[in-house]
């Protein structure tokens, strides 16, 4: 995504969702899976202003942190 935002020029809305709910939709997942709403997967990463990972939550629960 941060090659994308910073490189490409593409605004981060556009590439978060080409990193997660595209690839959700493209393998069927998309109504659990790649956005955040009620009902749906807790998995959340969490990024920096540089768009570097900070922690991910998977099922709600910590499972990186840097």
């Amino acid at each position: 995504m941060a090659h994308m935002v910073h490189r490409v020029g593409l605004p981060l809305p556009a590439a978060v969702a080409m990193a997660s709910l595209v690839p959700a939709r493209k393998v069927g997942l998309a109504a659990r899976k790649g956005s955040l709403a009620p009902g749906k997967d807790a998995d959340i990463t969490v990024l920096d202003p540089d768009l570097r990972c900070a922690f991910t939550l998977v099922g709600g629960r910590l499972v990186y942190e840097r």
